[in-house]
């Protein structure tokens, strides 16, 4: 997670019911239950590291998030809050889980990289923009997040130049936040 981690602690409760999804990479321990393809055992220590995990191997669960198979144990609103962080760019199916996400909780976090750092490229001479592994595009507009898909095409062209190019490491423009409570509204884009 790369937003502050003790500004996304604050919108929680003491006695919250918190989901982290797909966070193993960099676990949110603050989590009572973690969501990920990657086990227990392979989790890795965010920020938050001296945090003590609220989680436990038996509420970790293994599987792959676009599939309906993890999202069975968890029933509607179980949750009162869901962290999502730098996820849904990612996966293969985002309104699903976006969708999962409405259905087992109350509020939640979720937390992508900006649009324009996806188009951008560091190098003037970089083969590709923004990063590699990334499937989509996402932009919050008119109280919707949009993902369209990162086509290779993107790549075709360096959209800063090399008097810009350092806007792209500032903070403010690398990510995109979204803070919701009861719902939020999500499309994709073609």
């Amino acid at each position: 997670m790369f937003n502050d981690p003790i500004k996304v602690l604050e919108m929680i409760q003491p006695n919250d019911l918190v989901l982290d999804i797909g966070g193993a990479s960099e676990v949110f321990p603050r989590a009572n239950a973690v969501v990920d393809i990657i086990p227990y055992n392979e989790r890795c220590p965010g920020k938050l590291r001296d945090m003590p995990e609220q989680f436990s191997p038996d509420t970790w669960y293994v599987g792959d998030i676009c599939t309906e198979e993890p999202w069975r144990q968890f029933s509607d609103k179980q949750f009162d809050f869901v962290i999502c962080s730098h996820v849904l760019e990612d996966i293969r199916d985002p309104i699903f889980v976006c969708k999962q996400m409405l259905r087992v909780a109350k509020a939640g976090y979720i937390e992508v990289p900006s649009k324009f750092r996806e188009c951008c490229k560091h190098d003037a001479k970089a083969i590709i923009t923004g990063w590699e592994h990334h499937r989509w595009l996402i932009e919050y507009v008119n109280d919707t997040l949009v993902f369209a898909p990162k086509l290779p095409y993107f790549s075709q062209f360096d959209y800063l130049g090399d008097q810009r190019r350092l806007i792209m490491y500032d903070y403010y423009y690398q990510f995109l936040s979204l803070h919701w409570r009861e719902s939020f509204n999500y499309t994709e884009r073609v």
